[in-house]
């Protein structure tokens, strides 16, 4: 694994910038004048999946938002590790109660805000960029495991999309 953390310190202001990019996607899944905007963010986090290499990626539609679903194969009878997301944010009223604009990913006293930073939001480019370095270490047989990648749009507003 020393390979692994290596290679995330390597890409530590990648992952700054696509947390910028996903941040500024207001994906307010309560409210329906944002709909766009959780598809947006839908279709963000399945286009980081692909380029991390996943050996299928697909958007799933559902009554009310998409979702994502992703996989990447290891050896045969590998255990699966399941990696859970959700790509929706709660409102961020009130907004005069921000220090900083919600969707401009904001560093002050050496840490960052932004809504959805303390929730989902922060930890996505990190597995994103975890995941090929992973893949690779699995390939080499160093580890040997498969992941199942699901991520729902709809934390935020108690899962009306979710799928069986």
């Amino acid at each position: 694994m020393d390979a692994v953390t290596a290679e995330l310190a390597a890409g530590e202001a990648r992952a700054l910038e696509e947390l910028a990019e996903f941040v500024a996607i207001p994906s307010v899944s309560t409210d329906p004048a944002h709909a766009a905007d959780v598809r947006r963010a839908v279709e963000w986090v399945a286009s980081r999946i692909r380029r991390a290499g996943a050996a299928e990626v697909a958007i799933w539609e559902t009554p009310r938002h998409p979702a994502v679903f992703a996989r990447w194969d290891g050896p045969p009878g590998a255990p699966t590790l399941l990696v859970y997301g959700h790509a929706d944010v709660q409102p961020p009223d009130p907004v005069d109660a921000w220090h900083s604009p919600p969707f401009v990913l904001t560093e002050r006293n050496g840490r960052l805000y932004g809504r959805g930073v303390s929730d989902d939001k922060a930890s996505r480019p990190r597995r994103r960029s975890a995941a090929p370095a992973c893949r690779r270490s699995c390939a080499s047989g160093a580890a040997r495991s498969r992941a199942t990648s699901r991520s729902r749009p709809t934390a935020a507003c108690g899962a009306p999309s979710a799928r069986a």
